[in-house]
């Protein structure tokens, strides 16, 4: 075990890195103009583009929202990602548009339909901001789903994050106590760890740093391959969300079933049924 994964968990990621930096530097040695560097030489397929729009349309803040709200909520929480039935038309028809009017972004379009270059500019702007938003969300979801698939022990804690530890202790106990019955003290003791924010679980990665590190590998093979090279990552992404998709749901139900005294795979159902609220 190496920072709480296996050495089978270790050499998948090892392997996915490497190929996304072969796909950017594989990309990089075919483009020859800018044609090929934004339009990856008009060369896409349709397979590849559907996977493309595909992949463009899922991301990993999208399970962890899906699953953080439908635990909170129930199963309207499914609606965290169901919005994207409402534009799906829409969302499938745009990737033909790009290729038929032989434009780049959107922002051409605007300024192809309403000969306004205004238009153009203001679209550049909204999804300047629009990109910066979604792509933080995005790293930031990858950073915390990663830290919690590498939880460190208690007892490899160090001074600190013990200190760190007891303070979201204290903060739970006082937090799970009727607030009218607490002391004036308590009352202060509880505001000034709320915005302390103490952490209850540790990671042996640190999240700004793989951030910064998954950051890196995005910026190298989109710098160096241009469109190509994130078609190709989003076609391969793609396959392994759909495949995983379906792995996951026979893993936890097993897990469901063994938590909770079941017999077997088929016993999650049942003890979902019964355990989930109306």
């Amino acid at each position: 075990m190496l920072f709480g994964l296996t050495v089978a968990d270790l050499v998948v990621i090892v392997l996915y890195v490497i190929t996304m930096i072969g796909i950017g530097y594989w990309s990089m040695r075919r483009i020859k103009n800018q044609e090929d560097f934004f339009m990856g030489g008009r060369g896409f397929g349709k397979v590849l583009q559907i996977f493309a729009m595909f992949g463009s349309g899922t991301s990993t803040d999208s399970p962890i929202g899906t699953a953080r709200n439908t635990f909170v909520g129930g199963l309207s929480g499914i609606w965290t990602v169901l919005n994207y039935l409402f534009c799906t038309p829409f969302y499938w028809f745009i990737g033909l548009w790009y290729r038929r009017y032989r434009m780049i972004t959107m922002g051409d379009f605007f300024e192809e339909r309403y000969q306004s270059r205004s238009m153009a500019g203001m679209y550049a702007i909204f999804g300047l901001f629009f990109f910066i938003v979604w792509l933080s969300v995005g790293f930031s979801a990858a950073s915390k789903t990663i830290q919690a698939l590498t939880p460190k022990p208690a007892q490899e804690l160090t001074v600190s994050e013990n200190q760190e530890l007891k303070q979201f202790e204290r903060m739970q106990q006082l937090a799970g106590t009727d607030y009218v019955l607490l002391s004036q003290a308590d009352k202060q003791e509880l505001d000034n760890l709320r915005e302390i924010s103490p952490r209850g679980n540790f990671s042996y990665v640190n999240g700004p740093l793989i951030i910064i590190f998954i950051g890196l590998i995005v910026l190298f093979y989109s710098w160096a391959g241009g469109l190509t090279a994130a078609y190709l990552t989003d076609f391969i992404q793609g396959i392994l969300i759909i495949l995983l998709s379906f792995i996951l749901i026979p893993f936890g139900l097993h897990q469901i079933s063994a938590r909770y005294g079941g017999s077997g795979m088929m016993d999650g159902f049942s003890i979902m049924h019964q355990k989930i609220p109306e």
